[in-house]
């Protein structure tokens, strides 16, 4: 596996690679440790990598809300990540979506050393004018997404479209 995550983050972050990126998403299910080995040199080279927690698709609370050992597997990913970060903000981030609760999640808000990306605003029914709200003072730890309601307008409508998603968060985080 780690071999094969090594080669994966090498396609996506490596200086060949005509994918370039700055983060990428990452499923927890091979193990974050998988990811934590080949990562470390990609993190110094200011590199993000964020793990599935917790998501706005209903399909996925059977698994993200199982428990092993009074902890839920979103949880215990959100733990794992805040521990691979250490004392600082870091670059182990959650995929954390606006139309989940946090508690029935186990996923511990006072932990403040991970970023989240947040889908589930607009066509998944969250609003982003609720993004204070529903993150809390995690809010500040937020890349929030809008894709499909931005992207639905088509091209001559989009910058407009990005204009008003931009403001509409805007109020909601200067509340």
């Amino acid at each position: 596996i780690g071999t094969t995550m090594d080669a994966y983050l090498d396609a996506w972050f490596g200086e060949k690679s005509g994918l370039f990126a700055d983060a990428l998403t990452v499923s927890p299910y091979l193990g974050l440790g998988a990811t934590a080995e080949g990562f470390a040199k990609w993190a110094s080279e200011g590199k993000g990598v964020y793990s599935l927690v917790a998501t706005s698709n209903p399909q996925g609370e059977t698994v993200q809300r199982a428990t092993l050992n009074g902890t839920t597997l979103a949880g215990d990913q959100w733990n794992q990540l805040s521990e691979l970060n250490g004392p600082k903000f870091g670059p182990y981030g959650a995929v954390i979506g606006a139309t989940i609760d946090f508690k029935s999640f186990g996923i511990d808000e006072s932990l403040q050393n991970v970023p989240i990306l947040a889908p589930g605003f607009g066509a998944q029914g969250a609003l982003l004018s609720d993004a204070r709200q529903i993150y809390g003072e995690l809010a500040n730890n937020v890349t929030f997404s809008v894709s499909r309601s931005v992207l639905n307008v088509g091209p001559s409508g989009l910058i407009q479209a990005i204009d008003l998603a931009n403001a509409e968060l805007a109020r909601a985080l200067n509340q």
